[in-house]
């Protein structure tokens, strides 16, 4: 869902009398405390984002070094919600990735040797992660 982030622009373009819509940006925010903990907890987590007001790139930014910046695949399922309110604002796709978080709620940044071991626990867990890009020094 939206996590309450991106809500005010969601409204202004969201129908107050479509109750439908209305109670899918009231979905309630994921806490991940339970998950973070155990995946926190192998070790191999550089660096978590909450992703908020300000989209990826502007969250998982705060948690880099000024010389490395997030690539996005852009390529996971992004929840219905955010194509609805794309639609209805005729809003373009460089908007909704600065403002939404795109149904990513928290962003782990994972050296590239220690993903497919973080991916293994988390699978063993029942969390589900996804790769959402990677790190470029620039």
């Amino acid at each position: 869902g939206i996590h309450s982030n991106g809500l005010s622009l969601a409204r202004k373009v969201i129908p107050e009398t479509d109750r439908t819509l209305m109670e899918m940006l009231l979905t309630p925010t994921k806490i991940y405390v339970k998950e973070l903990k155990k995946l926190i907890g192998t070790g191999l987590v550089k660096a978590a984002a909450h992703i908020t007001g300000g989209g990826l790139e502007g969250n998982i930014a705060r948690v880099l070094p000024s010389d490395t910046v997030p690539s996005f695949s852009y390529d996971w399922a992004v929840p219905e919600i955010f194509g609805i309110i794309q639609k209805m604002g005729k809003i373009d796709e460089a908007e909704m990735r600065k403002v939404f978080n795109m149904g990513i709620g928290i962003a782990l940044i994972v050296s590239k040797p220690d993903a497919a071991e973080l991916k293994s626990t988390a699978d063993r867990e029942g969390i589900d992660i996804i790769e959402i890009g990677r790190l470029v020094n620039g």
